[in-house]
């Protein structure tokens, strides 16, 4: 009779635990529990804590998804557990804000012992989930993006560090878009302005030296100097159409300082220097070198531009970093 007794509990006990979804979730089977809580919720819609408990269900899955670094089907895993949340369930959405950021802290962790292209893949999704977190009003996900941005922020400096070391070789345009487009990622990103600054400058200083073109003329700085208040550029001008000829006139040139100052050359600079550039005819597929003098500068001048109006409409302008003239360097 006892053995009985014992054996009608224990299948009591069974058939019990079978329908009572909380201790099949205690005791592992949660896939069971989870069938059961939704039947459940089709019979009871509004009951929020029910809800809960298929959420973290699916919550308690993307955690496990996120170990093993599959990170995409963690994200999905807990959008499909916010299908159950209640729109006012504010505990519910704060929590998911918490798994997005950890999902996210966890790709940017990955991402440091990655190579380059999984590492910017990594970390692009990283922030992208911990954006998501702050979204939904878990703020704790900010101090992490500003590590990564700072981070991120050395890392693109450093590169178009390189890149620009690059194209002072061979000049090849594509470095410096580049390079420029990733200063420009670095500043967007509130990396230290007065490097960047710096590189900007290291930029202009050698583009002043490379010979630009603009329709059919090009030109050139060759050097750089000063004498008293006098500064003296060399300039080399070029015709680059096939036939023809064009008037060359120096005083179309003129110099536009920081303080938007407008400067225009030395016109009898002739008479005290030699090698100055006058009036002259130059013929196309031919170059003209020479000195253009602006007079009442001196080495701290900085200047903005200087800029040439050809008599044939044709505007060139060359782009002076923003440093005083003395510290102009042609690397």
């Amino acid at each position: 009779m006892i053995k009985i007794s014992i054996l009608l509990f224990v299948v009591l006990s069974f058939i019990a635990c079978e329908k009572n979804p909380d201790q099949l979730l205690r005791s592992g089977d949660v896939e069971t529990a989870l069938v059961i809580y939704k039947d459940l919720l089709n019979n009871d819609y509004d009951n929020i804590e029910l809800r809960r408990k298929i959420i973290r269900i699916y919550f308690s899955k993307a955690e496990s998804l996120k170990k093993i670094d599959r990170f995409d089907e963690a994200a999905r895993m807990l959008e499909k557990g916010m299908i159950y949340s209640h729109v006012s369930d504010s505990e519910i959405i704060l929590e998911y804000g918490k798994y997005l950021c950890e999902i996210g802290k966890s790709c940017i962790e990955k991402a440091q012992n990655s190579d380059d292209f999984d590492k910017n893949s990594l970390t692009t999704k990283g922030v992208r989930f911990i954006k998501q977190s702050i979204d939904q009003g878990y703020s704790d996900g900010k101090e992490i993006l500003k590590m990564v941005d700072s981070e991120a922020a050395a890392i693109y400096f450093k590169e178009a560090e390189s890149k620009i070391e690059m194209w002072k070789s061979n000049k090849d345009k594509r470095l410096l878009e580049s390079a420029e487009d990733l200063l420009s990622k670095s500043e967007n990103l509130n990396y230290n302005k007065s490097r960047i600054r710096e590189l900007k400058d290291k930029i202009l200083s050698n583009e002043l030296f490379i010979n630009e073109s603009i329709d059919s003329i090009s030109i050139s700085l060759e050097e750089i100097r000063f004498n008293g208040n006098d500064l003296l550029l060399k300039v080399k001008y070029s015709d680059n159409r096939n036939d023809g000829f064009r008037m060359f006139d120096p005083e179309r040139f003129e110099i536009i300082t920081s303080k938007n100052n407008l400067i225009q050359p030395e016109k009898e600079a002739y008479k005290t220097y030699s090698g100055v550039m006058q009036r002259r005819r130059v013929n196309a597929g031919s170059s003209y070198s020479g000195y253009i003098v602006f007079s009442g500068l001196n080495k701290n001048t900085k200047i903005r531009e200087l800029r040439l109006s050809s008599s044939l409409g044709e505007i060139f302008v060359k782009e002076f970093p923003s440093i005083p003239l003395k510290d102009i360097t042609r690397d």
